[in-house]
């Protein structure tokens, strides 16, 4: 399994943020393709730090995911959330429960 753990700090607008969250989550589960081949969560700390990690199981999954407009959407407003906090962190899967 492979993923990516993208972390920054966010203290603006919770409904917008919420809503972007909201919308990519539904888009993901609507895929056919995706559903049951990604996986997102978000999370919150104090502080306004946010973590989304993401899991695929293929090179073909994440292409395919990476291609969809609303992907390329979210990722223009993770950019806008994050400004210079962002932080994606790429990492593969050793060991799972």
């Amino acid at each position: 399994m492979n993923g990516i753990l993208i972390q920054y700090v966010y203290n603006g607008d919770e409904e917008k943020w919420q809503a972007a969250i909201d919308e990519f989550i539904e888009n993901i589960q609507s895929d056919k393709r995706l559903n049951g081949h990604f996986s997102y969560e978000v999370v919150c700390h104090e502080g306004g730090e946010r973590a989304h990690i993401g899991h695929w199981d293929s090179a073909e999954t994440l292409e395919h995911l990476q291609l969809q407009d609303f992907f390329k959407i979210f990722s223009k407003h993770v950019k806008e959330f994050a400004g210079d906090t962002l932080n994606p962190k790429r990492f593969y899967s050793k060991a799972k429960t």
